[in-house]
């Protein structure tokens, strides 16, 4: 990475030799824009060696290497693109924005990323029974009452038959 692809100012990093031979633009969060503020410039590269005096060639080695010294078993590097999207399909951001951040060319491609959660299940239930409760309460349906209203009620029919 190249200083020259980085606008902390917007948090946008610039990916441009990409397989595809497509230039992306993509977002960074303030924490990683911060991170990579604090970083000193030693030339156009990001990333420096200070034993070689270059740039660092190889991040997963690193990686790799930090796995190790903390004893960490089985994780490696691609996990955390695995993570993150995780966490923010997780955090409730739409699956079609997860695919975007991701480069994904396929919503399938970015649905191998993701993993649900049994608490994110138990919670879109509750959704829907929080949904048909506040639905009830405005239709002035009393609990325990078997009636459910069509999915197709407008917010102006229950208006109407409020007045």
């Amino acid at each position: 990475m190249k200083w020259k692809d980085l606008d902390l100012v917007r948090g946008i990093i610039t990916i441009t030799d990409q397989k595809n031979g497509k230039t992306d633009k993509i977002p960074m969060s303030g924490a990683v824009a911060a991170a990579l503020g604090g970083v000193p410039r030693r030339g156009e590269h990001v990333f420096h060696n200070p034993e070689t005096g270059t740039h660092i060639k190889d991040v997963k080695k690193m990686f790799g290497e930090a796995v190790v010294r903390a004893e960490i078993k089985g994780f490696r590097f691609h996990d955390l693109r695995h993570t993150a999207l995780t966490w923010m399909f997780q955090e409730g951001v739409n699956i079609k924005t997860v695919q975007a951040i991701a480069r994904h060319a396929s919503i399938e491609m970015t649905a191998r990323y993701i993993h649900e959660r049994p608490e994110d299940q138990c919670a879109a239930v509750g959704k829907v029974g929080a949904i048909l409760d506040s639905t009830r309460q405005n239709l002035d349906i009393p609990p325990g009452t078997v009636e459910i209203p069509s999915p197709a009620v407008s917010a102006a029919s229950i208006r109407a038959r409020e007045n």
